[in-house]
This record gives structure tokens, sequence and C-alpha cells, in this order.
């Protein structure tokens, strides 16, 4: 436990000094990351790890806000890491990290969703 505490608090520490190096996004469905590693700014990383680049986060959002019902229940309409539920046991994403990444008109419309 004291481990995972270490490493995480180097990762915060990393971030606040600008020195995230870049990541593989966990989905790879995007056009620039399908072989390129993406600036950490530009993405979202679950608690777990898991990076995803701001394109293929785009069409996370998009594939949830289209989703039916009982789909929607699971995550209260929010949107999860990728991976999850069988590879991360991470909750969603918070709305304002959403924010910080993704088009605000994406944004609004996936709060309208909800």
């Amino acid at each position: 436990e004291d481990a995972v505490r270490h490493a995480f608090c180097e990762a915060v520490e990393r971030r606040e000094r600008g020195e995230e190096e870049p990541r593989e996004c966990c989905v790879r469905a995007g056009e620039r990351c399908v072989e390129l590693k993406v600036p950490f700014a530009a993405g979202l990383e679950c608690n777990e790890g898991h990076f995803v680049c701001r394109e293929c986060l785009e069409g996370v959002t998009r594939a949830a806000m289209s989703a039916d019902l009982a789909v929607k229940r699971r995550h209260a309409g929010r949107i999860a890491c990728p991976k999850h539920p069988l590879e991360c046991k991470d909750g969603a994403f918070p709305d304002a990290d959403l924010a910080r990444v993704l088009p605000s008109e994406l944004v609004g419309a996936y709060l309208g969703s909800r």
C-alpha cells in the first residue's frame, strides 16, 4: 500500500511540475494515437493509470451519450474508463476533468444527455 501511495504522490508531483511523459492511449482508435504517444495534457488518465487521448475520449463520450438506458444506468450516465469493468475498477471520470479535455459543445451535450 505504501508503494502505491508513493507512486501516486510522485505522479502528482510530476504533473504539477509539467514533467509528464507522453502516454499510450488504451483505446488506440484515434488517428494520432495509433502509432504515437500522446502528451499527457491531451487526454485523461483514470486512477488506475489507463490513459485515453482526447480523440478517443470524444468517441467514448459520444458512444455513452447514445447508449441505451440500461448501459447509462450502470454508470449513472457518467463516462467511465474504457477498461472498466474488466480491467479497471476505477469509477467515472469527474465532469471537471472531462470539461478540461473535451470540446465545450460536447461536454454540454453529454451533460444534457444524462
